[in-house]
């Protein structure tokens, strides 16, 4: 159907890209939402059309084990 993606999976989460890349980890769907789940984020979605609702960000991406890109 389509792609979910994050702000945590190309930076830190709040627009700086550190080059720490901290993919979702885990979904779950709850009635009409998509939860996805990171190291430093929650994200909520529309789960018929995959827009996202809102999302939480906390923490430091490279506190929580970076995958680090060029």
């Amino acid at each position: 159907r389509g792609t979910i993606s994050s702000d945590a999976a190309n930076g830190n989460g709040n627009g700086n890209d550190s080059g720490c890349w901290n993919p979702l980890q885990r979904s779950l769907a709850i009635g009409s939402e998509l939860v996805t789940v990171g190291f430093t984020e929650m994200q909520f979605s529309d789960r018929a059309s995959l827009a996202t609702r809102d999302a939480v960000h906390w923490g430091d991406p490279e506190q929580y084990g970076c995958y680090w890109y060029g």
